[in-house]
């Protein structure tokens, strides 16, 4: 694996990449999470394809630019980076991989740029923002306000691991994600609320490119996140193959929201198979 910086729009990303021939494929992480959370899809593709995986600004070991502000935390920004990145590293008719708050920055980035990707793979991925922006992210503020940002935190993510989530998995988890400063947690997190708000409606049916939805939970109405059992399917799932145009659904049941982690044989063997659409046309 060969560990990389690329410096956009004042700020310094690291990413990894590995292999030099086939499909290129590049992963992008969810909120507070790192390229870490990819490793064993990096393992996985690395022989085959051209694979590539980034901190998204303010994450991992990439900091935040000039400032951990809107103006440069925000799934534009990220998918900015993530654009720098593919033309950085010159590939073409690239697969992007979401996870998560990732999966809107993929979205993004191929709404941007939709010549340079030729199909999104959404993991785990859902719409948590509807209604008015400005009210949404007034009442995020007030909550977090009364409950503070760790409490906020915790609770955000806790709920991420089911009863079946192996402790030490979900505890390394837990810390890495923590250790993100408040002002690019929360910051990210009201980004990909407007995100949802503002933008989901206009970009997902701009989307040409094959798409693939890997789901292992979704939101009650509780607004607690569940585990999907066999061949249930979810709201997200629903939605996104009503917008979008060329879209496969598959559900990976009976594990947590870090699918990739929980589940990576799955993951990476329906990676493989939309790969191989790909060759075959």
């Amino acid at each position: 694996m060969q560990t990389g910086w690329l410096e956009n729009n004042g700020a310094r990303l690291h990413y990894q990449t590995a292999g030099t021939y086939g499909q290129a494929v590049v992963f992008v992480h969810g909120l507070t999470c790192s390229l870490i959370d990819w490793q064993s899809q990096l393992e996985r593709f690395k022989d085959s394809n051209q694979v590539a995986a980034i901190d998204l600004r303010g994450h991992g070991q990439s900091d935040s630019g000039n400032a951990a502000g809107s103006e440069t935390i925000n799934i534009n920004s990220f998918a900015d980076d993530i654009i720098a990145l593919i033309q950085h590293l010159k590939l073409n008719n690239v697969i992007l991989v979401g996870h998560s708050m990732g999966c809107r920055v993929i979205m993004q980035a191929c709404h941007q740029q939709p010549n340079l990707i030729a199909g999104l793979v959404l993991i785990d991925g859902s719409r948590i923002g509807e209604g008015s922006a400005d009210e949404l992210e007034a009442n995020i503020r007030t909550h977090i306000k009364k409950i503070g940002y760790v409490t906020f935190h915790q609770s955000t993510f806790e709920p991420m691991f089911n009863v079946d989530s192996d402790p030490a998995m979900r505890d390394a988890v837990m810390a890495r994600c923590a250790l993100v400063p408040e002002d690019v947690g929360l910051t990210a997190y009201i980004g990909s609320v407007r995100w949802d708000a503002l933008h989901l409606k206009t970009v997902l049916p701009s989307i040409k490119v094959p798409i693939l939805v890997l789901q292992s939970t979704y939101i009650n109405d509780q607004r607690q996140r569940t585990s999907l059992k066999t061949a249930e399917t979810s709201d997200w799932m629903e939605y996104v193959q009503a917008e979008a145009s060329n879209v496969r659904v598959e559900t990976i049941p009976d594990v947590g929201h870090f699918t990739m982690l929980e589940q990576p044989l799955a993951v990476n063997a329906f990676i493989e198979t939309f790969i191989s659409e790909f060759k075959l046309n």
